[in-house]
């Protein structure tokens, strides 16, 4: 929802009223390439993931999706951490933030929600991932993406949440 404040219009058709249009290729990808991780994190190959994350997204380029899932997976990763044995990979959070009180005196209780794609510890860091995927992109609109990435209250709103919400188990309020 965040992302659609920008357009008032868009924000109330998609939001407010719930209505939805089909989804364009890039983020198509962008699901097959979440399904595909959340199956390898819970301990699936890296094959048998790719072909699970296909059947529930079957318009996905798989030869985009392989290279990306390959690109990601050749890193170092430390897996998830684990609360009360359970991955913390696509975690949905919704945490009542606040009530405010508009001009015309309506009370509107104000939730912050998303889903954290991955945490895991690297050393003594927490880790917060949150995967960005797109197909056919040039290195200039890969360094504009990042550069908007930066300024992007996302990660902020994710990190606040995840220790606000409950998400986190209190040994990992140190990191």
């Amino acid at each position: 929802a965040i992302s659609l404040l920008h357009c008032k219009r868009k924000f109330q058709l998609t939001v407010v009223r719930g209505l939805t249009r089909p989804r364009n290729k890039i983020l198509q990808i962008g699901d097959a390439y979440h399904k595909a991780n959340e199956y390898i994190d819970h301990g699936e190959n890296v094959e048998i993931s790719i072909s699970k994350a296909l059947e529930s997204c079957s318009e996905t380029d798989k030869l985009a999706l392989y290279r990306s899932i390959t690109f990601f997976r050749m890193q170092d990763i430390p897996p998830p951490i684990t609360i009360n044995s359970i991955p913390f990979i696509e975690r949905k959070f919704k945490y009542a933030y606040k009530s405010i009180i508009t001009s015309t005196n309506q009370v509107v209780d104000v939730s912050l929600a998303g889903t954290i794609d991955r945490m895991h510890l690297d050393k003594d860091i927490l880790v917060l991932v949150d995967y960005k995927t797109a197909c056919d992109v040039t290195d200039g609109q890969i360094a504009k993406k990042i550069s908007e990435y930066e300024l992007s209250f996302q990660l902020p709103l994710y990190t606040y949440a995840a220790f606000h919400a409950g998400l986190l188990a209190a040994e990992y309020f140190t990191y």
